[in-house]
């Protein structure tokens, strides 16, 4: 590969055309190739212990004529077994096993569904021989279900591959704060009737009872029992 200029320095502002040659092999593997062309600018010479080296950058798929295989595989669809409230994040690993790059971009993006909505994956694409890890996220799930989410797309050859899988989609969170909350308004009532009932200890006693013999008269002496005035008569 040939790069013309090589080197060069770009003022502010400035456009500059860089040409690239590339050899072709006498026999080349058929399909899709790829090269990085990068242009640094090294730093500059200082004290610090760290440098930076500045630099930008370029892909180039090269295609040699002949037969194209384009195939790709979906696997290890993820989904948090348990959503409790939005968003939840899908994760799909995407395989190219053909010689040709795949794009996943608009209208042809990735397309979840799940509860009756599509969540859209961001475009990308795959490169020949190349796995890519992408995400999207669900904003908006409902309150409560037993959900499954599909994910389906073409595998380049005319067939229609599915990945699924399930998750649960419950408030867990909101109600343990219910629970605590009807827990604490039950201890509070309890102590409320607690308060309200009379103690035991404090209830009006009968008056004890005296014994005959002498006794405290209003004038605060005490006087002999009165004889019955049967005895008296019979004496």
């Amino acid at each position: 590969m040939t790069i013309t200029p090589s080197a060069f320095e770009l003022a502010p502002g400035q456009h500059l055309a860089v040409h690239v040659r590339i050899a072709v092999p006498s026999a080349p593997e058929l399909g899709e190739h790829q090269v990085g062309v990068v242009f640094l600018v090294p730093a500059g010479r200082s004290a610090q212990n760290v440098a930076i080296n500045r630099g930008i950058g370029t892909q180039l798929l090269i295609s040699v004529p002949g037969p194209i295989v384009d195939r790709i595989t979906l696997t290890k669809l993820a989904a948090p077994g348990l959503v409790d409230g939005g968003p939840a994040t899908f994760t799909v690993t995407v395989h190219n096993r053909g010689t040709i790059h795949h794009d996943f971009v608009r209208p042809g993006q990735l397309v979840a569904r799940v509860h009756g909505q599509s969540v859209k994956f961001p475009d990308f694409t795959v490169l020949r021989g190349s796995t890519r890890v992408v995400s999207t996220q669900w904003q908006h799930p409902p309150l409560v279900c037993l959900c499954r989410v599909t994910l389906a797309a073409d595998d380049g050859q005319g067939h229609q591959i599915v990945v699924s899988r399930q998750v649960i989609v419950f408030p867990l969170r909101f109600s343990a704060g219910l629970l605590l909350l009807a827990l604490g308004l039950a201890l509070a009532q309890r102590r409320l009737r607690a308060r309200r009932r009379p103690d035991p200890g404090l209830r009006e006693r009968p008056p004890a009872h005296r014994p005959p013999g002498r006794h405290r008269g209003a004038g605060g002496r005490g006087h002999p029992a009165a004889e019955p005035l049967g005895s008296e008569l019979a004496g």
